[in-house]
Parts: structure tokens; C-alpha cells; sequence
């Protein structure tokens, strides 16, 4: 499978694993969030007649406007995929850039899963990227190390403002060193 789909795929594993198994905080033993998410898919986002169980999150790897019925929604985004020096034979020289553009009901649950996310991957900042070319069972290839995270609100124009899911919008960025 393509390395930029491999890459995709494990990180949206990642985030899922993140909130339905929440890690222990190494400073304190206690879990960074209370009570672990359910995480759903494009395909329940999509349908209108689905209720998602509280807690809850969509974890989306499409680009879709969000709909304010269906918040909170985090939008993965793999916006750079750059080429740097590297070491023939490996795959050092792919460092991408992931975007997670995090939509909550208000400023505040935005705040925290963006809080949530920034925090539990500085104390576990390791990432395992997975070959899925059989999607049932996933096979481990390396381990990629998260750099730079960043978390930036987002501001709209007025005219967008009025809508309501865009209001609430956080963007986390990081990026992946590939390691084999």
C-alpha cells in the first residue's frame, strides 16, 4: 500500500486508541481524560438518522464542512508530505505534516480535546505506522516520533461566524520523523 495511506490509516488508529483507552498522565498516574470516547467514522458522521452514545467524537480523514448536529468532529489532514536528505533504503526522508482541525460545540470542549491530544502525545510521543494492505489485521513496520506540535485557534470572517460549527475551531499540527 502506499506509505502516505499507511501513514493515514496509523495515525487515525492512534487518535482512536488515544481516546477509547486514554493514557495514564506519567506525572500524576491518573488518566489525562475521565472516561474513554466512542469514536465514529465518516460513514455515521454522513448519516443523519445515526445518535452517537456520550461521550463521543468523529474522527474524520476526509475534508467535509462540519455540521454543527454532529460536533465534536476532528478533520485529519495530511497537508505536506516533503522530501528532506535522507539515507538511501529508508524512509527518513518522508517527514509529513498532520494536520487535525478540531471542531467542538464550544470554545471550551474544543479546548480540551485539543488539550487532550497535545498532551498525551508530548508524554507518548512514539507512533507506530502500520502496513494495511490487509486491513484486518494491520502489520506493524516502524515507529515514527512526533515532533513540533503546535495548537493554533482558528478566526473566521462574520459572514461564517453566524453558521455556528466553524466558530469553535482549533487546529493541531505535528509532524512524524520516520524512523526504521
Amino acid at each position: 500500500m502506499f506509505p502516505l495511506r499507511n501513514i493515514q490509516l496509523s495515525v487515525h488508529k492512534r487518535l482512536t486508541d488515544l481516546f477509547t483507552a486514554p493514557p495514564n498522565n506519567p506525572d500524576t498516574g491518573v488518566p489525562y481524560i475521565a472516561t474513554a470516547y466512542n469514536v465514529y467514522n465518516e460513514d455515521n458522521y454522513q448519516q443523519d438518522t445515526f445518535t452517537p452514545n456520550f461521550p463521543f467524537v468523529f474522527l474524520l480523514m476526509v475534508r467535509v464542512p462540519p455540521k454543527k448536529t454532529r460536533l465534536p468532529c476532528i478533520l485529519m489532514d495530511i497537508s505536506e508530505f516533503p522530501s528532506a536528505p535522507y539515507e538511501l533504503g529508508t524512509r527518513r526522508g518522508m517527514i509529513p505534516t498532520i494536520n487535525l482541525h478540531i471542531f467542538g460545540k464550544n470554545r471550551g470542549e474544543r479546548d480540551e480535546l485539543a488539550g487532550f491530544l497535545r498532551q498525551a502525545m508530548t508524554d507518548y510521543p512514539g507512533l507506530t505506522i502500520y502496513d494495511w494492505t490487509n486491513l484486518a489485521s494491520p502489520v506493524s513496520k516502524y515507529v515514527a516520533s512526533v515532533e513540533d506540535i503546535t495548537v493554533v485557534p482558528q478566526s473566521i470572517g462574520n459572514e461564517l461566524a453566524t453558521e455556528g460549527s466553524l466558530t469553535n475551531w482549533n487546529t493541531l499540527t505535528f509532524t512524524l520523523l520516520l524512523k526504521e
